[in-house]
């Protein structure tokens, strides 16, 4: 099944200590496409995350957020190469796929 990863469900952070990192799991989910992926998300975790415009990035709803929201990048890791599919709801994902909404940084 994919993992997802996010701001509040993270692949890494700093240690307590600020000298070491600290890794996590992520969540298993299924789906077999970005969009039945997202679903998923919702129906677990109470995340939504919905596309945006410009028709690259995803408004992220917070658990029970109705207004509030952070612009996020979705990306996949497979195979140790970085995918973007942008908002292709259609986008088939491997069971050993990565899948990453970041904060958009600028």
């Amino acid at each position: 099944m994919p993992i997802f990863h996010s701001h509040e469900y993270p692949r890494w952070d700093m240690g307590p200590d600020l000298a070491q990192i600290v890794t996590y799991p992520g969540v298993e989910l299924q789906g077999e496409t970005l969009g039945a992926l997202l679903e998923q998300v919702f129906d677990s975790l109470g995340v939504r995350i919905i596309p945006a415009d410009p028709p690259k990035h995803f408004k992220y709803f917070s658990k029970g957020e109705v207004e509030n929201f952070v612009l996020v990048d979705i990306h996949i890791e497979r195979d140790g190469i970085e995918i973007c599919p942008k908002q292709d709801l259609r986008f088939p994902l491997l069971a050993s796929d990565i899948v990453e909404a970041g904060v958009l940084i600028c």
